[in-house]
């Protein structure tokens, strides 16, 4: 049996879920809402096969590619050089509000079954739980308020800041 290694975070918002999905589907989102974003330019969008470029704030540039567009979000491999991780956005309703579920899944972590378990457990999972946490507080932010975050609004990160 194959362990599958990932994470999510969800979270409701004060919004229509038409909004939540027009704020995360807009070319370029992410410089709205994203704390440890320097630039996001699109290649190709929206829509399957759609293609990004995310500047971190550290000067590292990933690819974003949707291997699938749907009404309530959409699913993406980042890739830079030998990083990559499968991700997915998804937009269900709870209590009449929407909620945005974000889940990673790693595609990076150490063949090695002991390096691996220890390795996302004890720091690639707390790292991007902390990731997600600050995405998520800058989506709430520009919904909420309609300004974009500033750098680092939410604290820094080791990967990305």
């Amino acid at each position: 049996m194959t362990m599958i290694y990932k994470t999510s975070y969800l979270q409701s918002f004060d919004c229509s879920k038409e909004m939540l999905f027009s704020v995360i589907t807009e070319p370029g989102n992410l410089q709205n809402y994203h704390p440890f974003c320097q630039e996001n330019i699109p290649v190709h969008w929206p829509g399957d096969n759609a293609v990004d470029k995310l500047t971190y704030l550290n000067g590292r540039v990933f690819t974003r590619r949707i291997t699938r567009w749907h009404e309530c979000g959409y699913d993406l491999t980042i890739t830079h050089g030998k990083i990559k991780t499968n991700v997915e956005w998804n937009i269900t309703v709870n209590q009449g509000k929407p909620a945005l579920e974000i889940t990673l899944t790693p595609l990076f972590l150490p063949r090695n079954s002991i390096h691996r378990f220890f390795g996302f457990y004890f720091y690639v999972k707390p790292q991007l739980t902390k990731y997600l946490k600050a995405l998520f507080n800058g989506l709430d932010f520009y919904i909420a308020t309609g300004k974009r975050v500033s750098p680092n609004q939410f604290g820094r990160h080791a990967w990305f800041s």
